[in-house]
Protein backbone atom coordinates (compact mmCIF):
# COMPACT_ATOMS: atom_id res chain seq x y z
CA UNK A 1 0.00 0.00 0.00
CA UNK A 2 1.28 3.23 -0.82
CA UNK A 3 1.30 6.93 1.13
CA UNK A 4 1.07 10.18 -0.23
CA UNK A 5 1.68 11.32 3.33
CA UNK A 6 4.83 10.01 4.69
CA UNK A 7 3.27 10.36 8.41
CA UNK A 8 0.26 7.86 7.40
CA UNK A 9 3.04 5.68 5.80
CA UNK A 10 5.06 5.47 8.93
CA UNK A 11 2.22 4.53 11.19
CA UNK A 12 1.08 2.47 8.81
CA UNK A 13 4.80 0.67 8.80
CA UNK A 14 4.68 0.56 12.50
CA UNK A 15 1.31 -0.96 13.16
CA UNK A 16 2.15 -3.41 10.52
CA UNK A 17 4.95 -4.29 12.30
CA UNK A 18 3.62 -4.64 15.21
CA UNK A 19 3.57 -8.60 16.81
CA UNK A 20 0.82 -9.73 19.80
CA UNK A 21 2.10 -10.23 22.76
CA UNK A 22 -0.25 -10.82 25.43
CA UNK A 23 0.24 -7.46 27.13
CA UNK A 24 -2.76 -6.75 26.39
CA UNK A 25 -6.57 -8.39 27.52
CA UNK A 26 -8.42 -9.59 24.48
CA UNK A 27 -11.63 -6.61 24.13
CA UNK A 28 -14.87 -8.55 23.17
CA UNK A 29 -16.73 -7.74 19.76
CA UNK A 30 -19.72 -6.81 21.51
CA UNK A 31 -17.78 -4.37 23.48
CA UNK A 32 -16.81 -2.53 20.79
CA UNK A 33 -20.35 -2.77 19.22
CA UNK A 34 -21.48 -0.98 22.47
CA UNK A 35 -18.84 2.00 22.29
CA UNK A 36 -19.56 2.16 18.39
CA UNK A 37 -23.04 2.01 18.54
CA UNK A 38 -23.77 4.85 21.36
CA UNK A 39 -23.00 3.30 24.63
CA UNK A 40 -20.38 3.62 26.78
CA UNK A 41 -17.24 5.71 25.17
CA UNK A 42 -13.52 3.57 25.04
CA UNK A 43 -11.63 3.42 28.19
CA UNK A 44 -8.17 5.08 27.95
CA UNK A 45 -7.29 1.44 28.47
CA UNK A 46 -8.99 -0.12 26.13
CA UNK A 47 -7.75 2.40 23.31
CA UNK A 48 -4.30 1.78 24.00
CA UNK A 49 -5.31 -1.92 23.73
CA UNK A 50 -6.67 -1.17 19.99
CA UNK A 51 -3.37 1.18 19.43
CA UNK A 52 -0.75 -1.66 20.79
CA UNK A 53 -2.56 -4.86 20.42
CA UNK A 54 -2.78 -6.06 16.58
CA UNK A 55 -5.61 -8.74 17.88
CA UNK A 56 -8.04 -6.01 19.58
CA UNK A 57 -7.47 -3.39 16.95
CA UNK A 58 -8.32 -6.12 13.99
CA UNK A 59 -11.23 -7.15 15.97
CA UNK A 60 -12.28 -3.97 16.32
CA UNK A 61 -11.94 -2.72 12.52
CA UNK A 62 -14.04 -5.91 12.20
CA UNK A 63 -16.87 -4.98 13.91
CA UNK A 64 -16.49 -1.44 12.67
CA UNK A 65 -16.53 -2.93 9.00
CA UNK A 66 -19.64 -5.16 9.92
CA UNK A 67 -21.55 -2.62 11.25
CA UNK A 68 -20.98 0.02 8.15
CA UNK A 69 -22.38 -2.92 5.89
CA UNK A 70 -25.41 -3.33 8.29
CA UNK A 71 -25.41 0.36 7.90
CA UNK A 72 -25.12 0.20 3.98
CA UNK A 73 -27.88 -2.61 3.72
CA UNK A 74 -30.32 -0.35 6.07
CA UNK A 75 -30.14 2.31 3.65
CA UNK A 76 -30.00 0.77 0.37
CA UNK A 77 -33.51 -1.00 1.62
CA UNK A 78 -34.80 2.56 2.15
CA UNK A 79 -33.82 3.34 -1.51
CA UNK A 80 -30.79 5.41 0.22
CA UNK A 81 -27.50 3.60 -1.99
CA UNK A 82 -24.53 5.64 -1.06
CA UNK A 83 -22.23 6.23 -3.46
CA UNK A 84 -18.53 6.91 -3.60
CA UNK A 85 -16.87 9.86 -4.41
CA UNK A 86 -16.33 9.16 -8.03
CA UNK A 87 -19.72 8.16 -8.61
CA UNK A 88 -20.82 11.44 -7.29
CA UNK A 89 -19.09 13.67 -9.64
CA UNK A 90 -19.60 11.65 -12.57
CA UNK A 91 -23.31 12.74 -11.87
CA UNK A 92 -22.81 16.53 -11.82
CA UNK A 93 -22.78 16.39 -7.50
CA UNK A 94 -20.90 18.99 -6.38
CA UNK A 95 -19.01 17.47 -2.89
CA UNK A 96 -16.17 19.29 -1.19
CA UNK A 97 -12.75 17.98 -2.24
CA UNK A 98 -9.17 17.95 -0.73
CA UNK A 99 -5.31 18.12 -2.24
CA UNK A 100 -2.28 17.97 -0.86
CA UNK A 101 0.21 19.56 -2.72
CA UNK A 102 3.86 19.93 -1.45
CA UNK A 103 3.82 21.70 2.21
CA UNK A 104 0.27 22.53 2.65
CA UNK A 105 -3.39 21.02 2.42
CA UNK A 106 -6.31 22.97 -0.15
CA UNK A 107 -9.71 22.38 0.73
CA UNK A 108 -12.18 23.30 -2.21
CA UNK A 109 -15.68 24.05 -1.10
CA UNK A 110 -18.46 24.20 -3.93
CA UNK A 111 -20.23 27.32 -4.00
CA UNK A 112 -23.49 27.19 -5.77
CA UNK A 113 -23.81 25.07 -9.47
CA UNK A 114 -21.02 27.08 -11.23
CA UNK A 115 -18.53 24.78 -11.60
CA UNK A 116 -16.00 27.18 -11.64
CA UNK A 117 -17.32 28.68 -8.36
CA UNK A 118 -15.28 26.99 -4.97
CA UNK A 119 -14.09 28.76 -1.83
CA UNK A 120 -10.49 27.41 -0.98
CA UNK A 121 -9.23 26.67 2.70
CA UNK A 122 -5.40 26.01 2.54
CA UNK A 123 -3.25 25.26 5.77
CA UNK A 124 0.24 24.59 5.84
CA UNK A 125 1.14 21.20 6.61
CA UNK A 126 3.02 20.31 9.75
CA UNK A 127 6.28 19.99 10.86
CA UNK A 128 5.95 24.09 9.86
CA UNK A 129 7.50 26.76 11.43
CA UNK A 130 5.13 29.36 13.58
CA UNK A 131 4.85 31.94 10.84
CA UNK A 132 5.56 35.89 12.14
CA UNK A 133 2.28 37.80 12.29
CA UNK A 134 3.61 40.02 9.22
CA UNK A 135 4.28 36.62 7.26
CA UNK A 136 2.27 36.13 4.24
CA UNK A 137 1.73 33.51 2.17
CA UNK A 138 0.68 32.32 -1.75
CA UNK A 139 0.08 29.73 -3.52
CA UNK A 140 1.04 30.05 -7.75
CA UNK A 141 1.35 27.39 -10.44
CA UNK A 142 3.73 27.28 -13.33
CA UNK A 143 1.50 29.27 -15.36
CA UNK A 144 1.96 32.71 -12.86
CA UNK A 145 -1.16 32.16 -11.09
CA UNK A 146 -1.88 33.26 -7.93
CA UNK A 147 -4.67 30.64 -6.48
CA UNK A 148 -4.34 32.39 -3.06
CA UNK A 149 -2.83 35.12 -1.12
CA UNK A 150 -2.70 36.75 2.24
CA UNK A 151 -1.83 36.40 6.23
CA UNK A 152 -2.84 33.18 7.60
CA UNK A 153 -6.36 33.44 10.12
CA UNK A 154 -6.53 32.48 13.60
CA UNK A 155 -7.17 29.30 13.11
CA UNK A 156 -4.01 28.73 10.73
CA UNK A 157 -6.06 29.32 7.58
CA UNK A 158 -5.64 31.25 4.49
CA UNK A 159 -9.57 31.70 3.05
CA UNK A 160 -10.73 32.74 -0.48
CA UNK A 161 -12.76 32.27 -3.30
CA UNK A 162 -11.28 30.89 -6.40
CA UNK A 163 -11.03 33.89 -9.12
CA UNK A 164 -14.23 33.72 -11.63
CA UNK A 165 -12.04 35.37 -14.20
CA UNK A 166 -10.41 31.80 -14.44
CA UNK A 167 -11.61 29.86 -17.45
CA UNK A 168 -11.33 26.61 -15.52
CA UNK A 169 -12.44 25.31 -12.13
CA UNK A 170 -9.73 24.58 -9.32
CA UNK A 171 -10.28 20.55 -10.10
CA UNK A 172 -9.74 21.02 -13.61
CA UNK A 173 -6.26 23.25 -13.25
CA UNK A 174 -4.84 20.94 -10.44
CA UNK A 175 -4.89 18.13 -12.91
CA UNK A 176 -2.07 20.39 -14.93
CA UNK A 177 -0.74 22.30 -12.74
CA UNK A 178 0.14 21.68 -8.52
CA UNK A 179 0.42 25.38 -6.92
CA UNK A 180 3.72 25.66 -4.83
CA UNK A 181 3.76 27.74 -1.80
CA UNK A 182 5.93 30.87 -1.37
CA UNK A 183 5.96 32.45 1.99
CA UNK A 184 6.36 36.08 1.14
Amino acid sequence: MTHSDPMNALLSDLLNGQSEDGTFDPISEERFEDALTGGAPLTKQETAAVWLSPYNRWVYLEVRRRLASELTRKLAANGNVPRPESAFASHGTRIPRKRHGPGFTLELFPRGHDERAWTLVMTLDPPCPELPTWARVRLTDAEGMVWLEGALNNAGELVDDWPEACAESPLVRWERLIPSLEIL
